[in-house]
């Protein structure tokens, strides 16, 4: 949150106005809207990263380790590189047998 609301603090249109940020940060309601649960069969808390609008990366966590500012902007460079090389994930990409933290045992 620290990161999203400092990027788009004085932006009336932060969706319109990022466009031609290095990266977007959007937060998702997967209650209210069923867009990424049926394309690529979200769980709440997943952190999803796009380039050009295909999908680079989705888990739960960052580089392996967390959800701190310092594991997401490693994430966000790694995620860079892997899109200046082409590297994406496939198109029809989903996740099968995930649980939300709130299911897990």
């Amino acid at each position: 949150e620290e990161i999203f609301y400092g990027i788009n603090y004085s932006r009336s249109q932060p969706c319109v106005q990022s466009v031609q940020d290095k990266f977007r940060l959007l937060r998702y309601d997967i209650s209210t809207n069923q867009l990424l649960k049926n394309r690529h069969n979200a769980i709440p808390g997943m952190f999803f990263i796009y380039s050009d609008s295909r999908l680079i990366f989705s888990d739960l966590i960052f580089n392996g380790y967390g959800t701190a500012k310092k594991d997401f902007m490693k994430q966000v460079y790694k995620c860079g590189k892997l899109s200046e090389e082409g590297k994406f994930l496939p198109e029809d990409f989903k996740f099968t047998g995930m649980k939300s933290w709130d299911e897990a045992d």
